[in-house]
């Protein structure tokens, strides 16, 4: 029994890995492709304008598409590898996400981050609970109706947790075991990868708290 569950493991962290290459991948070919294409394309639009050919009134609204496309490239880039987390750690990405997030406006994070030196835990770790958190503020984002969020990362010799809660709708938990895309088997798994563990605790109208504990992630 003990085997099995070790295989399993292996093969979801296999998955996983496998996983975040190809979004580094789709992430290069967004950067590189995308981004010259779309620098192609803004040159093309200023010289159009110089000859004359179209109004400048059009001029200025494919520059606004330009420039909405860019940014929105920027983001899916950012989401799919991000930098930030690599060169700087966890905490600086988990402030870079709540900052995107509180720019959007949809709902107000306020948050409690522990300073964590980016050699204090692996590099897999920190890549996982970041993509549990980013999943969480999606969940938020599509189904919560949120009007605030609470965010917690700590860490300490002898484990780092994290804690996501709402103030929105809230569920029950057969309704979320029925219905797709609310990412809790991925972040389970995730958890579960890193020898944590996570809990959900939510009521109708009362929001949702989601707790992920992981045992001594030093290096």
């Amino acid at each position: 029994m003990k085997e099995n569950e070790k295989q399993l493991r292996r093969l979801s962290r296999e998955l996983i890995t496998s996983r975040e290459r190809e979004r580094s991948r789709l992430a290069r070919d967004l950067h590189d492709e995308l981004g010259q294409q779309l620098a192609t394309l803004a040159l093309e639009i200023g010289l159009l304008k110089n000859n004359g050919n179209i109004s400048e009134k059009n001029i200025d609204e494919l520059n606004l598409r330009v420039k909405s496309i860019t940014e929105e490239v920027r983001r899916i880039y950012q989401g799919l590898h991000p930098h930030i987390l690599e060169n700087f750690g966890l905490t600086a990405a988990v402030e870079a996400l709540i900052d995107e997030y509180n720019a959007m406006g949809i709902f107000k994070i306020v948050s409690k981050l522990c300073l964590i030196e980016k050699e204090a835990i692996s590099p897999e770790i920190a890549l996982h609970i970041y993509r549990i958190l980013q999943e969480s503020l999606r969940n938020i984002t599509k189904h919560a109706d949120a009007d605030n969020v609470f965010i917690s990362l700590d860490f300490t010799d002898s484990e780092l947790s994290l804690v996501v809660q709402d103030d929105g709708k809230g569920f029950e938990s057969d309704e979320v075991r029925d219905k797709p895309g609310i990412g809790l088997t991925g972040m389970k798994e995730r958890t579960s990868i890193c020898g944590g563990t996570l809990k959900t605790d939510s009521r109708i109208g009362e929001g949702t708290r989601i707790s992920v504990r992981i045992p001594s992630p030093v290096m």
